[in-house]
């Protein structure tokens, strides 16, 4: 592993939206496609962002960690804004996971920031919470960021999109 970046420091074998080659993470991004232009680019950007951690050289973690809490600041925002608008029995387990998230952010940001870890421990806690992010993401857009496509579809065009399966594939 070069000293300057961060590799994979574990991998579930069975999850099928995540692969590793080396050093790098590969995420099915079908995975993160709800036909939902806004949330579709959203989902993007935060998994480029949390690759960007993974793979930030050591005097840019801070960098890393500071951009991808402000994307993840203002999506949750926009998200909890509707799920609040559509209250129902899950909203409250969303918002609670977003905070979270958040809240794993800025813990993480403060420990890198004090400087008071070796090098190597930093590296890794930057991975662990990288790691399972791109780990949660693809799940927590299928399960929980699917109702808000689906109600803001509605919303938008009375009824959802139809979306054609084809084995484990997303032909919509």
């Amino acid at each position: 592993m070069n000293g300057a970046c961060r590799g994979v420091s574990f991998r579930d074998p069975s999850d099928q939206n995540c692969s590793v080659t080396g050093t790098i993470v590969t995420m099915n991004s079908s995975i993160l496609k709800l036909d939902d232009p806004e949330l579709d680019e959203d989902h993007a950007v935060f998994q480029q962002l949390i690759l960007s951690l993974l793979m930030s050289p050591r005097g840019e973690t801070i960098q890393a960690l500071d951009a991808l809490r402000t994307h993840a600041s203002s999506h949750f925002s926009t998200e909890d804004a509707d799920l609040r608008r559509l209250g129902g029995s899950n909203a409250h387990c969303r918002l609670d996971e977003h905070a979270a998230v958040l809240r794993s952010l800025e813990e993480v940001r403060a420990v890198v920031s004090s400087r008071r870890l070796e090098h190597h421990v930093e590296a890794r806690l930057v991975d662990s919470l990288a790691n399972e992010l791109l780990h949660w993401l693809p799940a927590h857009v299928q399960e929980m960021d699917a109702a808000v496509a689906q109600q803001r579809s509605k919303e938008r065009w009375g009824g959802a999109p139809l979306q054609f399966l084809s084995g484990n594939r997303k032909l919509s």
